[in-house]
């Protein structure tokens, strides 16, 4: 098997981490919760909780292969573990289709306004008319078809290529494209600032407002932009050398993607100002840094290509790990691995083009199917993994066999696994409760009962 360097395993994991969420997700968390205060809380979350939980994913892939069924279960089977531990292997391929969906809508979309972008279409907006001409597109399931099918069409014909000519390829093109587009709009700032406390609210440090969501927020962003938790890391960790040192990997990997989430955070900043709550997701990405981009058509044009890519890389790498498992488990080709997974990313993403248009009217339980696919992906799946790779890794796993994993000796891994055996899961644990909604329902259950309201209803 081809193995990866060190160098070639962070470039691949920082392509992977460097994500849509580093746009539509932590300028906004920032900027709401406390500016400065929340980024000293998700640096030292990065650190404290994603990189060891990253190390821990690294090392499992290298000690039960590329395989996501049937070298595990060889695993658990040889360490006579429990049969439970093989929960793991299922859910991190649920919480992989979840982001698969979100990440080929916004893909879509995407690839439709760099086309829109450079026919001048997005010129000079206000947000009431930048909304209309989102969801005019949105709300069109044909012409966002088009766009949907376009995008997972490069991404499986990337995949097909296989790790060195289609994956690792891509993975450094697109890495460097991303620098070159981020760098080049970060240089257009003096042009297009619309508001001058925008830097002022993302990076004063204002621990009032941090609050408890805040601190969380900080936690789970920490998680979920290092892509933890959705089976990325664990193939890597299947082509790296024995002796590979997995905590380099990990400091290299924060690194850059802390670096190019400050560069583009400093831009989506600027743009948005910071007078008001500051929206995330569509409204952020497709109206209101449309009206912030301005009457710059070049600066545009860059923005959604950057969104383009930033989908692309980590599309391609988010369905690596379900192509390897249809490999071995159907004894096809690369090809038809690649082909089958692209047509079932293509079909869940319906879930996402389809809410805005013919089911938006579609709730379960007062969420649409976005919402859905956020929850069960984001707050639910991914903190669920994390818990679960620690667990497994800092609990069941033999810890000379972690340790022989981590490629390092006892005395340097060591703080890094009673670390990750008792600190990171207690606080994954409760961040899990947290994000999936169960902690607030506790908390609201157990609070004391208003007198008043409970005599006047008596």
């Amino acid at each position: 098997m081809w193995r990866l360097s060190n160098t070639q395993a962070i470039l691949v994991l920082a392509v992977a981490a460097v994500g849509l969420g580093d746009i539509w997700r932590l300028p906004s968390l920032a900027i709401n919760h406390g500016g400065g205060a929340f980024l000293i809380v998700y640096v030292i979350a990065l650190l404290a909780l994603g990189a060891p939980v990253l190390m821990a994913e690294l090392a499992f892939g290298k000690l039960a292969g590329a395989r996501f069924s049937p070298a595990s279960r060889e695993t658990v089977r040889a360490l006579k573990l429990s049969r439970l531990w093989l929960v793991l292997i299922y859910t991190l391929p649920l919480a992989g289709v979840a982001v698969i969906a979100l990440y080929g809508s916004m893909a879509g979309w995407s690839f439709g306004y760099v086309f829109r972008a450079a026919s001048g279409a997005t010129q000079n907006l206000d947000t009431d008319t930048a909304r209309a001409l989102f969801l005019d597109l949105a709300a069109d399931p044909e012409r966002s078809l088009v766009w949907h099918t376009l995008f997972w069409l490069c991404v499986g014909v990337a995949s097909a290529q296989g790790w060195r000519m289609g994956i690792l390829r891509a993975s450094m093109w697109f890495g460097g494209l991303m620098v070159v587009l981020a760098l080049s709009l970060a240089d257009t700032l003096p042009t297009l600032q619309r508001s001058d406390n925008g830097l002022d609210a993302l990076f004063r440090v204002r621990w009032a407002e941090l609050g408890i969501d805040g601190f969380w927020d900080a936690l789970a962003q920490a998680c979920f932009t290092l892509s933890v938790g959705l089976g990325i890391a664990y193939v890597v960790g299947r082509r790296l050398e024995n002796t590979t040192h997995t905590a380099r990997i990990a400091v290299g990997v924060v690194m850059l993607d802390l670096a190019f989430s400050l560069v583009i955070g400093t831009a989506v900043a600027s743009m948005v100002g910071g007078d008001q709550v500051v929206s995330s997701g569509v409204q952020l990405v497709f109206v209101d840094l449309v009206v912030g981009l301005g009457h710059d058509r070049g600066a545009q044009v860059q923005f959604f290509c950057l969104l383009l890519l930033l989908s692309a890389s980590s599309a391609v790498l988010l369905i690596e790990p379900f192509v390897q498992s249809i490999r071995e488990r159907f004894r096809c080709s690369r090809v038809a691995a690649a082909g089958s997974m692209t047509l079932l990313a293509w079909l869940v993403g319906l879930l996402a083009i389809f809410s805005f248009g013919p089911w938006q009217d579609w709730e379960i339980y007062g969420r649409g199917a976005v919402d859905w696919l956020v929850y069960l992906g984001v707050n639910l799946l991914v903190p669920l993994n994390c818990l679960l790779i620690a667990s497994f890794v800092g609990r069941a796993l033999p810890p000379g066999l972690v340790l022989a994993a981590s490629g390092s000796s006892l005395v340097a891994m060591g703080p890094w696994y009673i670390w990750l055996r008792f600190g990171a899961r207690l606080l994954l644990l409760l961040l899990l409760l947290h994000t999936s909604g169960i902690m607030d329902f506790v908390l609201e259950f157990f609070q004391p009962l208003d007198t008043d309201v409970y005599r006047n209803h008596g």
